[in-house]
């Protein structure tokens, strides 16, 4: 990847997936979520649709099991990820998934502050 801040992001591929097969309107809805001037709510919104990896409205284990390794590579065994996303769960108290709701009540609004992306206005 040509984007340097992309090619060292260990979810580059879960993102560039999110653009794929796009048309301008939505590719810009997607973008915005990274603009400066996005609200909270659409970067939570946007994360949460990163992390569903399969698109059914939760967060799942199986979810944050693939999101885990993807992040973590091969510094946690299996056996680290699965302990680690059940005690996630555990404490958000949502055995079955987390929902959008309770996946925005697990961030703060500083845990997104530097979800930005500057676009040089000037070529």
């Amino acid at each position: 990847m040509s984007i340097p801040e992309l090619s060292i992001n260990p979810l580059a591929q879960r993102l560039v997936r999110s653009f794929e097969s796009v048309n301008f309107v939505d590719f810009a809805r997607l973008l915005a979520a990274f603009s400066d001037r996005a609200s909270y709510e659409e970067k939570v919104r946007f994360i949460f649709r990163v992390y569903d990896v399969d698109g059914d409205g939760l967060v799942t284990h199986d979810d944050m099991q693939i999101m885990l390794r993807q992040l973590a590579g091969s510094s946690l065994s299996d056996d680290d990820i699965a302990w680690l996303v059940r005690k996630a769960l555990q404490e958000a108290d949502s055995p079955q998934g987390l929902s959008l709701d309770a996946f925005k009540a697990t961030l703060t609004q500083q845990d997104l502050a530097g979800m930005t992306v500057q676009v040089p206005t000037e070529l």
